[in-house]
């Protein structure tokens, strides 16, 4: 199709440079057929000859700044059209984050809090306050966080978090978090101690999608510290985080179309304002 499109093309422009005499006479013919490309939606065509129009007759003004209105009527008529398919984009994915919004809590402490995030109705406080695990979340904005808690008699300072798949030597290793950082902190309480450190900001280092892409396989999580401790994650630790990740997705992809919707009101306002 865009092969007979293309044969068009340049037919009508041989067409044209036979027919024609003088270079207005030729640039009026090709916007004549830009202009018939345009209302057939043969958007892209059209473009081309007015590409070639402006190359090849830069000094015909009148036929030039009849095509640079046509081509502002081109692009009036499509960014309306990918407006529309935003839209309806827009529609599917806030109806996907309402159906996983049914699976979160959502936290938001003012006012230290400026961005709200959700975590999994799975995840249950008291059920993890006496173990070694990976728990996981994301904020409004789409952004997965991480975190790696260690609970035992003694500290093992762990700095780092390796996953890996047993018999394959794969595996996906967390930035080094100093113990000196915020996102690094430990206490005792009744001589057991727990540490805990939050991997934001990518900072999982792919951790979170190896961990996803591998759900349904037999994963050891490994705290790399002064001392090491592995333990296997545990299937509902799996299943949380690969629902953080597809609501991540949704929530990223919802805050992507709204900035281009965004955008293409904004320019649908100036293109109507100068036609």
């Amino acid at each position: 199709m865009k092969r007979k499109v293309f044969y068009s093309i340049i037919t009508c422009m041989i067409i044209t440079i036979v027919s024609c005499n003088t270079d207005e006479q030729k640039a009026k013919a090709l916007l004549n057929q830009a202009n018939d490309f345009y209302e057939q939606q043969e958007w892209a065509s059209a473009r081309m000859i007015i590409d070639s129009l402006k190359a090849t007759y830069p000094k015909e003004l009148s036929s030039l700044q009849l095509a640079f209105r046509l081509s502002q009527k081109i692009e009036l008529t499509e960014s309306k059209r990918n407006l529309a398919f935003c839209d309806s984009i827009l529609a599917v994915l806030q109806q996907e984050s309402e159906k996983m919004k049914s699976k979160f809590n959502y936290e938001k402490v003012e006012p230290y809090d400026e961005i709200g995030k959700y975590t999994s109705k799975r995840w249950v406080f008291e059920r993890n306050i006496k173990r070694t695990y990976i728990r996981s979340g994301v904020n409004e904005n789409g952004e997965m966080y991480m975190a790696s808690v260690y609970h035992g008699a003694s500290p093992i300072h762990h700095t780092q978090l390796k996953v890996s798949l047993p018999g394959a030597g794969d595996y996906a290793i967390t930035e080094l978090i100093p113990s000196d950082n915020a996102l690094n902190y430990s206490f005792t309480d009744n001589g057991m101690t727990t540490e805990m450190i939050t991997y934001q900001n990518g900072r999982d280092n792919g951790v979170i999608h190896f961990i996803c892409d591998h759900a349904e396989k037999k994963l050891t999580a490994e705290f790399i510290g002064k001392k090491n401790t592995t333990i296997v994650i545990e299937s509902v630790d799996k299943e949380v985080m690969c629902d953080v990740k597809n609501f991540a997705t949704i929530l990223t992809e919802i805050i992507r179309v709204k900035k281009e919707m965004i955008r293409l009101n904004g320019r649908i306002a100036y293109l109507e304002a100068h036609l």
